[in-house]
């Protein structure tokens, strides 16, 4: 299976899973054989591609983890993990990232993608041994690939 094909899988389990979101005012709506219902300033949970979608007509505002902190996190364990040994990441690190990033303003998104970068680089350097990596972050926005690729 292609790594994009890889990426796309994981996506959709991940638009699948339940996010909390707080009702900006009452709302109740059907989608798609879903009902939503929700008085404002309520929080619920929801599946994410329904909070997506409520969410960019301004009906909701999703509550989800702060990911500078969880990728200052994962850049932490990296760095204390020690050669040879790789730290485990959430399955879904990568695709919320990647949405997280889509909200970014372009300065706080260099940032953020200068973040990952030094992440997937003491990553990579932890198995330096192996064959040359690529590590690949797509960038959405801008519908252009965004290669880190570091050779060993």
């Amino acid at each position: 299976m292609e790594t994009q094909d890889l990426v796309k899988v994981h996506t959709i389990g991940y638009t699948l899973e339940d996010v909390k979101v707080e009702f900006l005012h009452d709302l109740k709506v059907n989608v798609s054989g879903t009902n939503v219902e929700g008085k404002a300033t309520e929080i619920i949970n929801i599946p994410r591609w329904i909070a997506d979608i409520l969410s960019s007509e301004k009906h909701v505002k999703i509550h989800d983890k702060d990911m500078i902190t969880e990728l200052k996190q994962a850049k932490v364990k990296e760095v204390s993990q020690g050669d040879y040994n790789l730290s485990t990441l959430d399955k879904n690190f990568f695709i919320r990232l990647k949405a997280y990033m889509k909200t970014l303003e372009n300065n706080d998104f260099n940032q953020v993608e200068s973040m990952l970068k030094e992440t997937l680089k003491i990553k990579y350097l932890v198995t330096r041994n192996e064959c040359s990596r690529s590590y690949i972050f797509c960038n959405d926005r801008s519908s252009k690939r965004i290669s880190f690729t570091i050779q060993g």
